[in-house]
């Protein structure tokens, strides 16, 4: 299992707090410094004093707020890290365009057509948008799941890597029928980068928020 965090708590403590008292400490020295060389003849006046106290006390107060707030973060973020462990080893449907086609040369699509068309197929694009192998694919309004054997046009294996598909469905008017499209994959590792937390599913890195459907993994018979 693969579980990642890119933010260091205790660093980002650190970070967080020198910017914060660095600024509470100078207040106090500049407060101080008034002070000590106010006009003896002319002494600052008793409701400008108070109302300096209580921005003083104002900047305390946002201080602890503050470490607060960013210690309540953390927390959160180590419980989001710690649930999603819960996705590794487990498929998932994603929404998106970006299929992995792995080493074992097999990939699945989920689409979902909005109505009955009369013509479907499945377009598979390398990186450069060129078209590898068009799939005939079911016609029927609903949910289906279609499998790439990662083989091109020609019948021959294409190298291991991310595609682009798309469902080009037309009903008999020749008018494109809408689908929902979505990827398939299992995830090998789950990591939090700032506040977004991502799966590693294939070789693609995509947000936890694209997830639209959680499967127990496939076991060997």
């Amino acid at each position: 299992m693969n579980v990642t965090s890119t933010t260091s708590t205790a660093s980002r403590s650190s970070g967080r707090g020198t910017g914060v008292i660095t600024g509470f400490e100078d207040f106090l020295r500049l407060l101080t410094a008034q002070l000590q060389h106010q006009d003896p003849l002319g002494p600052i006046d008793a409701d400008r004093f108070t109302q300096q106290l209580a921005e003083f006390a104002a900047v305390e107060q946002a201080t602890r707020a503050n470490d607060r707030l960013e210690r309540l973060i953390d927390t959160v973020a180590a419980g989001q890290l710690l649930v999603a462990a819960g996705y590794v080893g487990r498929q998932v449907e994603l929404a998106g365009d970006e299929l992995y086609l792995g080493q074992d040369g097999v990939a699945e699509v989920s689409y979902r057509l909005l109505r009955d068309a009369a013509s479907a197929e499945l377009v598979i694009r390398d990186g450069a948008g060129k078209v590898v192998r068009r799939l005939a694919i079911p016609t029927e309004a609903g949910v289906h799941r279609v499998q790439w054997d990662g083989r091109n046009a020609a019948g021959s294996a294409v190298p291991s890597g991310t595609y682009r598909v798309e469902v080009a469905a037309k009903d008999g008017a020749g008018d494109p029928v809408p689908a929902d499209l979505r990827t398939a994959g299992t995830v090998e590792a789950v990591a939090l980068e700032g506040n977004t937390l991502l799966l590693t599913v294939g070789g693609l890195r995509v947000p936890a928020t694209s997830v639209t459907a959680v499967r127990a993994a496939a076991t060997a018979s």
